[in-house]
């Protein structure tokens, strides 16, 4: 496996799932945008970023303020995803 695919599959096996928010989706490009999103764990906040096709995040049509599912890394709660993207 690659980094990227070990990072998916250790996230898919071992991560845990915490309600978050998005911040902000930014269109950049016709092919490429980026979604960022906001959550707390263990009372730590945290703000992150995912790039994102345009046309997937034009059908996820998520919008400032919506309540989002994020898929963490316990270990390393910075490792995170908006899992309706990825899984």
């Amino acid at each position: 496996m690659c980094g990227g695919d070990t990072f998916f599959h250790n996230l898919y096996s071992h991560g845990i799932d915490i309600t978050g928010h998005i911040d902000s989706p930014y269109y950049y490009k016709r092919s490429s945008s980026r979604i960022e999103y906001k959550y707390e764990y263990q009372g730590e906040e945290y703000l992150r970023g995912n790039a994102i096709p345009t046309s997937k995040l034009m059908e996820l049509n998520f919008n400032e303020g919506d309540e989002v599912v994020i898929r963490l890394d316990p270990e390393n709660p910075k490792k995170a995803v908006i899992k309706d993207i990825y899984f």
